[in-house]
């Protein structure tokens, strides 16, 4: 019962072991094997996978906003293709990073309004999912993809009435978005990151240093 309950679903014993914060009863033998066949069973290939994704996202997203713009080419032709990976990989970024999310709180919200699964923090009331800190970044970057989105200079270039480069980010519509832009993309960033931070899980040396890190912040 402490990995199957009675009728067949993933019992809920090594969360409750967690919740406990007791370090005697979760270094317990037992537990300790059930919480490794868990872990190498079934657990790991599915962290992997969300956690890769992640990562394959910040690269994109850190091509598209930092090594791309920077990058040196001469000839017309060049430069038109460096503008059109810049937005591609923002499109891909915006469809599947901004989409995804969107799709995630939207379902996690209404499974809590049906459920009535609310938490007050503070003085307000929340879905009851957002009290997990890596939810609550989740939110918070998709929030901050549909600001960039709103302030993509890109989008904000093709739709002014000057004539402009196809894909150009520099020009009078957008002059006064770059900055605001640039902070938009730097909190991304260092959300993505931040949710990567859980793959220290895979280093016994990263975690303890992670955990330090945590801990005097």
């Amino acid at each position: 019962h402490l990995v199957v309950d009675a009728e067949g679903d993933f019992a809920p014993a090594i969360e409750w072991l967690t919740g406990n914060r007791d370090p005697k009863i979760v270094c317990h033998p037992i537990v300790s094997m059930v919480i490794d066949l868990v872990w190498d069973g079934a657990a790991l290939r599915t962290f992997l996978y969300g956690k890769l994704w992640f990562l394959f996202m910040l690269v994109v997203f850190v091509l598209s906003q930092s090594i791309l713009r920077h990058m040196q080419v001469v000839g017309a032709s060049e430069v038109k293709l460096l503008r059109i990976s810049i937005f591609a990989c923002r499109c891909f970024i915006y469809i599947c990073s901004l989409g995804h999310g969107l799709v995630h709180h939207t379902r996690m919200m209404v499974m809590s309004c049906r459920n009535r699964d609310f938490k007050r923090m503070f003085c307000v009331k929340i879905p009851s999912y957002l009290h997990d800190w890596q939810e609550s970044a989740k939110l918070s970057l998709v929030f901050f993809l549909i600001i960039m989105l709103s302030l993509e200079p890109i989008l904000h270039c093709m739709a002014g009435d000057e004539d402009v480069v196809i894909f150009e980010e520099r020009c009078i519509a957008s002059e006064h978005l770059i900055f605001s832009y640039s902070v938009m993309s730097t909190a991304v960033m260092l959300l993505y990151f931040l949710l990567l931070t859980d793959l220290s899980v895979l280093s016994t040396r990263v975690a303890a240093y992670v955990l330090v890190c945590g801990k005097v912040l």
